[in-house]
């Protein structure tokens, strides 16, 4: 008698390979989807830390001034930190017009872009408030003007984490350090 059958170890031994391979298939697939969110997270926290510092140094590539008032200002204690810009609204470039641009760091630690004709320093929200307050990146931000012999410099440093409610961790909640230094072009030495 030829018996085509399955026994029942066969099928037993068929089903726990085809369970071992599901299983593999399975954690394959959530460790992609794993990797595919830190990825993006990263991706997406570089680009807004990116975009928030182009801002920033554009302001102060176009600060005006010299030695004794030189348009940039730096203000604030470690809870509400600020840097402004000074630009020339007039084209003339032998007047100071009082067009500034801050952004100022709050103790929650977002930044902020200051509305029209900001107090400078801004050293608290109502300085800031007094235009259009926008908000462009939940952040820490730190600022340093460097004199001395030369041109005026200011380096900005800005340091972003995904989610600030919950700690550091490199896929889950990836963080992004982004540095600069702006030399003003329209600063002059005396």
């Amino acid at each position: 008698m030829n018996k085509k059958g399955l026994t029942l170890a066969e099928l037993l031994v068929a089903s726990i390979l085809i369970s071992i391979v599901m299983i593999g298939v399975a954690s394959f697939s959530a460790s992609m989807q794993q990797f595919q969110n830190s990825t993006n997270r990263t991706t997406i926290l570089a680009m807004r830390t990116m975009s928030v510092m182009n801002q920033i140094e554009r302001d102060g590539y176009l600060a005006i001034g010299d030695e004794t008032n030189p348009g940039v200002v730096i203000g604030g204690t470690a809870n509400k930190e600020s840097i402004c810009f000074r630009h020339d609204a007039d084209g003339d470039p032998m007047t100071y017009d009082n067009n500034w641009v801050c952004y100022y760091g709050r103790a929650n630690r977002e930044l902020w872009l200051c509305g029209d004709n900001p107090t400078v320093p801004v050293d608290g929200w109502n300085d800031c408030q007094q235009g259009n307050g926008e908000r462009v990146l939940v952040d820490l931000f730190s600022k340093d003007i460097v004199t001395g012999p030369g041109p005026l410099g200011v380096t900005v440093t800005l340091k972003t984490i995904f989610d600030r409610a919950q700690g550091f961790h490199p896929l889950k909640n990836p963080r992004y350090d982004l540095e600069t230094m702006i030399m003003p072009p329209g600063h002059s030495s005396s």
